[in-house]
């Protein structure tokens, strides 16, 4: 029997198969098609994952045709196409758990329940379907390993819910039966039987643990102070949210228990986190079902994790978003791997239009992948297939198939020489359902400035900060980690309240806790003393909110070439400082300015001996200011260009959405080698132009070709 698994090994968690460290590179296509797999192969990819389904009925991915009823047919003579078409093929199929059609018929009760009363896939609370899924996943699993081609298998990827472990959210989920059986026990389970701690964070005298109903959309809908709910108080929607998302996860970890139940030789993973991608969607932070991503980091049962990356700005010039924070996968031990379903040029609907922005928009994916350790497919998104039925495509995946490989005998750690990037799960659940806050503040910051800062970026829960494997930054920003705990609380201030580093608070670091609002421990963070104002305009809580600068002196702020940034969605309340000890780099500018005369310092500054702290009321804040602060808070900045850079110690890509000749610097004196065209761009040196054009993806090696065996 093949043995795989997922171990440490040179800084990363890789994949091993039969004790050996294996490329982990794939090719993808929802049923198999042998001259496409043999295209793979020929490339030197013998790592195949497969499965096509629908949203709802998934009766042939677990071969299950009725009660109790299996059929492996089609399911074998798939794997024999695998085999035939490559002997040397690895496997780990696509299984579906969301049940078939005719479960449906005889389990309606079970099924997810919208707010308007109308019915769609199965609650994920749903005990039934988890005890007769898993039998089929289980039946399926063991008729796979123990089949004649058993070897060939090394894992399995779970699916659900909307097939990539989404809550059903077409609609507001989900009020069935299921569900409000076991909100009603997870409310038991976090407040201890507690009836009194339960009515003084809903907010109600009156409710009971046995009468407990679900949160319904207007409830959903509603805020208290801005845009925010009172945790401290109304905590109902926010205990549904966190409910749906530990549903989520627990089922997910079922399944993948279930499989680790019959063969701990293989691995198992699933689509999760999606924290990213979700902020820019209404609903989706809230209802997807994603922000239990520790329980899932945590549990022993899950060896991957993956999603495809973002489909904003992702075509020529754009950027290979992350729809979760992967450096936080990595830190807690899991591989990764990126679904790349870039379509190409020769496809409908393709953002590329030529052979030569798809060969690039490949370069631009793979090194990303690259340089953060972690492992890809290329996907085949639809069942003819055929997106890399090109030699030019097959001959450069190749290539970066080897690279790649090479790269897994160095060191792939992360180093913390970037910008450690900080957000939290549960914030969204304290808002009242939108976007006007959080894409502006996460989604829009990530893909239009952050990406283009001219460094590395690192994206961590902030849970991480209490993890002692994590590396050291000079520089923090901290996005939308606006409810934390106590405790929480001071595990970032032991981290980044020292040794000279740099911090960026955005918005309201800390004003949401479980006992409520609180500047005062926004100022445990920030150092600062901060105040808000509620928003009260024509019947609104919130306003859209820009900054002026008013200082041009500091490095923050010298050589901008803007004056004034912001938002123009409603956001509220208004926080700035009321410190005197801080330089004031910007004021707010608000609607209500021309009533009130008042103007509040919302861009502000404060050193101290130990550390910096840089606070900034407003999100979409513009990249050339967060260039300033990387610069100073000491992180290196390879270029001014606004290009996209992936680096770390050994690679350096960059894709360019101008063409020009772009000025490169490097941290140390160092041998520049481009991989794609195999000569040296230079030798000895610390900074290098090099002319590149538009939409362009060039791959340098740091160093002597000879480390990666060229």
């Amino acid at each position: 029997m093949t043995h795989a698994e997922v171990r440490p090994y040179n800084g990363a968690p890789t994949l091993f198969i039969n004790d050996q460290p294996y490329p982990p590179y794939a090719y993808y296509l929802p049923v198999p098609i042998k001259a496409y797999i043999e295209q793979f192969r020929d490339a030197g990819i013998h790592l195949f994952t497969w499965g096509w389904s629908d949203i709802i009925s998934h009766s042939r991915d677990l071969c299950w045709i009725g009660p109790e009823t299996y059929d492996y047919t089609a399911f074998d003579k798939e794997v024999e196409t695998f085999v035939n078409a490559d002997k040397d093929c690895y496997l780990f199929p696509r299984l579906a758990v969301s049940p078939p059609g005719w479960w449906y018929d005889l389990h309606s009760d079970e099924m997810n329940v919208y707010d308007d009363g109308e019915k769609e896939g199965v609650s994920l609370a749903s005990i039934v379907w988890r005890k007769e899924a898993g039998e089929a996943l289980r039946r399926l699993v063991r008729h796979a390993i123990e089949g004649p081609h058993g070897e060939h298998f090394i894992g399995f990827q779970i699916t659900g819910g909307v097939n990539e472990w989404f809550y059903w959210t077409r609609k507001l989920p989900d009020f069935s039966g299921p569900a409000l059986v076991a909100f009603r026990k997870w409310l038991r389970n976090k407040y201890e039987n507690d009836i009194d701690t339960l009515r003084k964070r809903w907010g109600s005298r009156d409710v009971d643990f046995d009468t407990v109903t679900i949160p319904t959309k207007e409830q959903r809908m509603s805020s208290d102070l801005g845009l925010f709910r009172d945790p401290g108080r109304n905590a109902a929607v926010a205990d549904y949210y966190q409910f749906l998302s530990e549903t989520t996860a627990d089922a997910l970890l079922y399944f993948c228990k279930v499989v680790k139940q019959v063969t701990r030789d293989h691995i198992v993973g699933a689509f999760y986190g999606y924290l990213l991608n979700a902020t820019g969607f209404p609903y989706y932070s809230q209802h997807w079902g994603h922000n239990a991503l520790m329980k899932v980091l945590e549990s022993p049962d899950i060896d991957f994790l993956c999603a495809p990356y973002q489909y904003h700005d992702r075509g020529p010039g754009g950027v290979d978003g992350l729809q979760a924070p992967v450096d936080m996968v990595k830190l807690y031990g899991k591989l990764w791997f990126t679904e790349c379903d870039h379509f190409p040029y020769s496809w409908r609907h393709g953002l590329a239009k030529t052979l030569n922005e798809t060969l690039n928009i490949h370069k631009r994916d793979f090194a990303h992948n690259l340089v953060r350790g972690v492992g890809l497919w290329w996907m085949d998104l639809w069942p003819e297939g055929g997106w890399y039925d090109n030699p030019e495509i097959l001959r450069l995946i190749s290539k970066l198939k080897k690279l790649g490989q090479a790269s897994l005998k160095l060191d792939r750690s992360t180093k913390g020489d970037g910008v450690a990037v900080i957000i939290d799960a549960e914030t969204p659940f304290h808002l009242k359902l939108g976007t006007e806050l959080l894409k502006p503040l996460v989604f829009d910051q990530l893909i239009h400035e952050l990406y283009r800062i001219g460094t590395r970026i690192d994206i961590y829960l902030h849970e991480a900060l209490a993890n002692p494997n994590m590396p050291e930054y000079k520089l923090y920003i901290f996005l939308n980690t606006f409810y934390l705990t106590k405790s929480e609380r001071k595990a970032i201030r032991e981290r980044v309240q020292k040794d000279g580093k740099t911090a960026v608070w955005v918005f309201c670091p800390g004003f949401l806790s479980e006992d409520g609002f609180s500047t005062e421990a926004m100022m445990e963070l920030t150092g600062m003393k901060i105040g808000f104002h509620e928003v009260r305009t024509f019947f609104e809580k919130a306003t859209p909110l820009f900054i002026t600068i008013t200082d041009f002196e500091h490095p923050i702020t010298s050589n901008l070439p803007v004056t004034t940034f912001g938002t123009s969605t409603n956001i509220g309340p208004i926080f700035y400082t009321l410190d005197p000890s801080v330089r004031v780099l910007g004021k707010l500018l608000v609607h209500q300015h021309w009533v009130t005369g008042e103007e509040w310092p919302g861009f502000c500054v404060k050193e101290t001996s130990d550390w910096r702290s840089v606070f900034i009321a407003i999100p979409k804040i513009p990249v050339t200011i967060l260039r300033n602060i990387a610069r100073y808070a000491g992180v290196h900045i390879y270029s001014d260009d606004n290009d996209i850079i992936y680096s770390n110690q050994y690679f350096l890509s960059i894709h360019s959405r101008k063409p020009g000749t772009k000025i490169i610097r490097l941290p140390k004196t160092t041998n520049v080698y481009d991989i794609v065209s195999e000569t040296y761009v230079a030798r000895d040196i610390n900074e290098f132009t090099v002319k590149i054009g538009q939409n362009e993806t060039r791959l340098f090696l740091l160093g002597e070709k000879s480390i990666i065996g060229l």
